[in-house]
């Protein structure tokens, strides 16, 4: 069982999520309710995003962004890219949707170096495979590749997930 994650840092996981597409509002709402459910006494933020629930996206992603404060983007992230390689696994034909998520994380201010490098070599591969140079198998390739080294952190992001199916489950 990975350690506990802070709320600051389920918090960043999600907003990245929102941001890039890779994660439904539901999945943070669902998450939240469980929290709220299981919680003696729910924090401030926990009860605020119980509420957003008719937010847009980009409304619950500030909010997100708000509540994240001090966290460090990075280990969200490799998360979030733990989780694009669970995608991937279920359908490789979203792959260029993947790609163009993921290329939306460079614009993190904090996001390390060893990250933005890897996310600009995926916009390349994209960008060949737009040009006609690589095929999509190959495409998915280049994804599978590099979001392979994230998958320690599936056990984060499963740990996430699980409680939101086991709150979906109980409703």
């Amino acid at each position: 069982m990975p350690e506990n994650l802070s709320d600051q840092t389920v918090y960043t996981f999600f907003r990245l999520g929102l941001v890039s597409g890779l994660l439904s509002r539901q999945v943070v709402f669902s998450w939240v309710d469980c929290q709220i459910l299981q919680r003696a006494l729910p924090t401030e933020a926990l009860i605020e995003l119980s509420l957003a629930e008719r937010l847009s996206y980009s409304q619950v992603a500030h909010l997100l962004n708000v509540y994240q404060e001090g966290a460090d983007i990075n280990l969200p992230a490799k998360m979030l890219l733990a989780q694009a390689g669970r995608l991937l696994k279920q359908d490789t034909s979203q792959v260029v949707r993947l790609i163009q998520g993921l290329c939306l994380l460079n614009a993190e201010y904090y996001l390390s170096t060893d990250l933005r490098t890897g996310i600009a070599n995926l916009e390349t591969c994209l960008q060949e495979y737009r040009d006609g140079a690589v095929a999509q198998p190959r495409l998915v390739k280049c994804l599978a590749a590099y979001l392979r080294r994230f998958n320690l952190y599936t056990k984060h992001v499963m740990t996430i997930l699980d409680g939101t199916a086991a709150a979906e489950a109980a409703a």
